[in-house]
């Protein structure tokens, strides 16, 4: 199915006119439970995972004194290292339940181009129409579907944010949201795609404030959740879609306070908070959420389970700063967790 005969399921995203609205607090948040793994790449100098399949394989990268690579760790703990071809920094983000990966890598100029590894075949490198070949410039995939359809952002040789949706014949749509700013750094922001194909973000418009959206790029729709404020670092950033088509992500209100939201089919709102400031991060089919929080004593991770019961938990040794990154279908966890030599560490939380 193209993009142009998905475009209608972007009434989805159309139809979110914000009927309702629920609140859950974290007052009675549920203490740590579960089995917690640490994953450390033998020689490295620091671990972190980003995406957990719902086969339980997990990629991410570590550093060495060679530089940045990538890895994927199989659901029996064997661990595979690889490297993009003639690459500086290899950075997979994201994994699909077929396998297929996804992420960038950094060139001898510091330009960032996106690829594809699907397994058994060979890797496919890409760049975004209009993506800078300069510092810092370039392509920059942040998710994959079980279509092997990739999004993501590029920056063009101005350092402006646009969108993209990579098809698995290769075709390359670009985008931008309504009212994105065009100054350097500000622009449109790819975060997620869900199964359905509709693409989720965020953009900084001209007076700084954030908006989230949702679509397909042919028809994005901005999302705005109601209380955010309309100052400049204030307003709304949808981060995470599920196969269910239900947002998440957080906001800040007029106050400056910032709180994690789920808006689902019919507009509805659920807002929730955890600790002093959430980031949502990801969701799964079941509408299970993580991410993490801040508190007087840094950053930890969280699971909200479907039903709002919220459980926070860190590395049980004792992490300086904990950072889910992914949930899978069965409610595993994969992130990364600083120690007290603030050396990175990635993990496996089964609750």
């Amino acid at each position: 199915m193209n993009l142009k005969q998905r475009a209608g399921r972007a009434a989805l995203v159309s139809a979110l006119v914000f009927l309702g609205a629920g609140l859950d607090r974290a007052s009675g948040a549920s203490p740590q439970a579960g089995n917690f793994i640490t994953i450390d790449v033998p020689g490295s100098s620091g671990t972190s995972a980003y995406s957990i399949s719902n086969h339980g394989t997990i990629v991410g990268n570590y550093g060495d004194v060679n530089g940045v690579h990538g890895f994927v760790r199989a659901a029996g703990g064997e661990i595979a290292t690889f490297n993009i071809p003639s690459s500086a920094q290899t950075l997979p983000v994201a994994i699909n339940n077929g396998g297929a990966i996804t992420g960038s890598y950094a060139d001898a100029n510091g330009a960032y181009h996106g690829f594809l590894l699907t397994p058994n075949q060979p890797v496919i490198t890409f760049d975004a129409p209009g993506a800078g070949a300069g510092n810092l410039q370039g392509t920059r995939p942040t998710s994959i579907n079980d279509s092997g359809e990739v999004a993501g952002s590029y920056l063009d040789a101005n350092l402006v944010n646009h969108g993209f949706v990579r098809q698995p014949d290769g075709t390359i749509s670009t985008f931008d949201a309504p009212g994105a700013n065009s100054v350097p750094f500000d622009g449109t922001l790819v975060t997620a795609i869900g199964d359905s194909g509709i693409v989720t973000g965020f953009d900084i418009d001209a007076s700084g404030v954030f908006h989230g959206f949702g679509g397909v790029p042919t028809r994005i729709v901005t999302i705005d959740i109601p209380g955010a404020g309309n100052g400049v670092f204030l307003g709304t950033r949808s981060l995470a879609i599920s196969s269910a088509n239900t947002l998440t992500g957080y906001y800040f209100d007029s106050s400056g306070a910032c709180h994690g939201f789920l808006l689902a089919k019919g507009g509805v709102v659920t807002r929730f908070h955890v600790g002093d400031a959430v980031t949502p991060l990801s969701i799964n089919a079941a509408g299970a959420v993580t991410g993490n929080f801040h508190n007087s004593s840094g950053w930890h991770g969280f699971l909200r389970m479907p039903a709002g019961t919220i459980v926070r938990f860190d590395d049980p040794a004792g992490a300086n700063e904990t950072f889910p990154e992914s949930i899978n279908g069965t409610g595993v966890i994969t992130g990364y967790y600083y120690d007290a030599n603030f050396v990175s560490h990635g993990f496996i939380f089964t609750p």
